[in-house]
């Protein structure tokens, strides 16, 4: 039962064993220098096997299978071919007179909208700069009768 039920990793485990198996070398060998680094070299290959075989996995564990790609780009095809008889359609409406008026009227409304609010900002800018002006005027009169006022009383005091 337990095979049976785990038939995949086991087969996987199987298929790596054999390039993950440790060699037996005996300890009078490893005492040779050159024997010691192919060894190590071994050692590290398998490592490196290790790492790479498991990106693999991810790799095809991500990826899509062909049937599923297939299958996509047939979907990806029929909304193209919706949305380019969307976009017919749409042409094909907007081409009528009654649209260009009404496409022409939009603009001419648009045009206006847009004069308007420059109107307005240039009203408001005016009305400001008048405000000011008044203001400047005020003080400006105020000091003529402060000034013809101390002239009147320099001249009434001698």
């Amino acid at each position: 039962y337990y095979l049976v039920c785990n038939y995949d990793t086991l087969k996987k485990r199987a298929e790596l064993a054999r390039f993950l198996v440790p060699l037996n070398i005996p300890e009078e060998m490893l005492g040779d220098e050159e024997m010691k680094n192919l060894n190590q070299e071994y050692i590290d290959l398998k490592a490196e096997f290790q790492v790479y075989h498991t990106q693999l996995e991810a790799a095809q564990k991500d990826s899509l299978s062909p049937n599923e790609i297939k299958k996509e780009i047939m979907t990806l095809e029929q909304e193209r071919e919706q949305l380019n008889t969307r976009i017919n359609m749409f042409k094909n409406k907007n081409n009528s007179p009654e649209f260009k008026v009404l496409l022409e009227a939009t603009n001419l409304l648009r045009r206006e909208q847009e004069e308007e609010a420059k109107l307005s900002e240039k009203y408001r800018t005016q009305r400001g700069q008048l405000e000011w002006t008044d203001q400047q005027l005020l003080s400006s009169q105020q000091r003529l009768i402060d000034a013809k006022r101390s002239l009147s009383v320099d001249n009434t005091a001698e």
